[in-house]
């Protein structure tokens, strides 16, 4: 008898060292970690990054890492891990997948193990790789049909993060040494996979919770690794099978993509980067809004209608009507192309402060958008995504009083792997987001380790760097 899938994807992981990654692809790790450590900085003013900071210091514990954003006093791994992972997300800024946000549960976990054990930046470089390349396969081995999708089962963003997370903890706790331990660790995953209720998603009501699940499933790996590190009977082969962890959360199992072109395709390349703090679908108009508006420079008040197609469920929702919590903004075109028109030098925490959300030139500005074309839904966007990189191509047309048009065409977001930022950009980015809360020399020590990442001998000061205390 073969080897199970989940030995085969182990062996693969085990075996993975940092002389086998391409330079290409250790340059995307560094541009991951500047862009999606920067947005969780820039979380700071939210209250929810406050409370999930106060709730993981005020239980204490033995001080192994970091909280980003704190006054310095470091928790356990696994609940710096809840904190961090939480603040990747609260403001939709980080990254999108094939399927889903690999980097909160990839960077605060890797970050804070080479925090507490002195890793160089080679290890914390090998054991990124090895989490987004591990999770990719895996999650993209158990993706549901869209006939399941849309019969109501839940889109398995959030439950296949743990992947993430537990791959990374396993590497980093030097599990891979093992590999029958190692492949222990996708059954203990499985015993700490979300399979959240959708509410969150309810339109005009959304819920911001969405981002604690993104701190869960970040904690959840850490704790699954430690749980294998610990030990227990058997729980083998967690992948395979009509009773495998694909059965608990899609109604297909494509095992090929378990080992499909290791080494070949890195698709830590196919991360999508976001340009701006909204969602994934929203970015193309946003862009397309801010290449008119650089183009023409046209006042707000002499807009007379805009127009963006294709039209996408919930993303075209009546702004007006919604409960205006910072979801509702963030996962709505009009909304978040009118508050770039408003304030198209500072995203950010100041697009969704309360103010700006309730503001009422705002909402009466939305008020003239329309979505001409044939709706879609947002799953269907993803459906064509995966495994090809495909957005959807979309047009934004603003008319003004005086009966000039404007139209923009575009494909590719800035950020897209088609249409990357460049290293330089991700260190401006960085910077950006962290200028109103970290000091200007702990700014710069960070863009340059970073930027140097596989000479970083101890990674421990670098993670220090982004507490608040001195």
């Amino acid at each position: 008898m073969g080897k199970s899938y989940t030995a085969q994807l182990t062996e693969l992981l085990c075996d993975l060292r940092y002389s086998d990654i391409p330079a290409d692809v250790v340059e995307q790790v560094k541009k991951l970690t500047l862009h999606v450590v920067g947005v969780s900085i820039a979380s700071a003013p939210t209250e929810q990054c406050r409370n999930s900071i106060e709730l993981v210091q005020s239980r204490g514990g033995v001080e192994e890492a970091t909280v980003w954003c704190s006054k310095g006093r470091k928790a356990p791994i696994e609940n710096a891990a809840f904190a961090n992972g939480t603040m990747t997300d609260i403001l939709d800024w980080e990254d999108c997948s094939w399927i889903g946000h690999p980097t909160p549960s990839a960077i605060p976990v890797c970050l804070g193990f080479a925090e507490r054990d002195q890793k160089p930046g080679r290890d914390y470089i090998l054991n990124m790789v090895a989490c987004l390349e591990g999770y990719t396969r895996a999650g993209m081995a158990m993706q549901p049909t869209a006939a399941y999708v849309k019969d109501g089962f839940r889109f398995p963003l959030l439950s296949v993060s743990v992947l993430c997370s537990a791959i990374a903890a396993a590497k980093c706790l030097g599990l891979d040494k093992d590999k029958k331990k190692f492949e222990q660790v996708f059954g203990a995953l499985s015993y700490h996979m979300q399979v959240p209720t959708n509410k969150h998603a309810h339109l005009e009501n959304m819920s911001d919770i969405w981002h604690y699940g993104q701190g869960i499933a970040c904690r959840n790996g850490v704790e699954a690794a430690m749980m294998t590190a610990q030990g227990f009977d058997n729980c083998y082969a967690a992948l395979d099978d009509w009773d495998g962890l694909w059965k608990m959360i899609s109604d297909r199992h494509r095992p090929e993509w378990y080992t499909k072109d290791w080494k070949k395709a890195w698709y830590t390349n196919e991360i999508v980067m976001k340009h701006w703090p909204i969602n994934i679908w929203v970015e193309a108009p946003v862009d397309g809004m801010a290449a008119l508006y650089n183009k023409h420079r046209f006042a707000m008040k002499n807009v007379k209608a805009v127009r963006i197609s294709p039209p996408a469920n919930i993303l075209v929702a009546n702004y007006a009507k919604s409960a205006r919590g910072m979801l509702d903004a963030m996962f709505n075109i009009a909304y978040c192309c009118t508050v770039y028109l408003m304030k198209p030098d500072n995203p950010g925490y100041d697009w969704f402060t309360p103010e700006m959300r309730n503001s009422g030139e705002l909402i009466e500005f939305t008020k003239k958008f329309t979505y001409p074309g044939e709706p879609a839904i947002t799953y269907d966007h993803f459906v064509k995504f995966m495994g090809t990189g495909e957005f959807p191509e979309v047009t934004v047309e603003v008319e003004l009083d005086d009966g000039a048009v404007y139209k923009e065409t575009l494909r590719y977001p800035k950020g897209h792997p088609r249409n990357n930022f460049t290293l330089d950009e991700c260190g401006d980015h960085f910077r950006r987001c962290c200028e109103p809360f970290l000091d200007a020399k702990k700014i710069e020590k960070f863009v340059d380790a970073i930027r140097n990442l596989e000479k970083v001998d101890n990674m421990r000061p670098i993670a220090e760097l982004l507490s608040f205390g001195k």
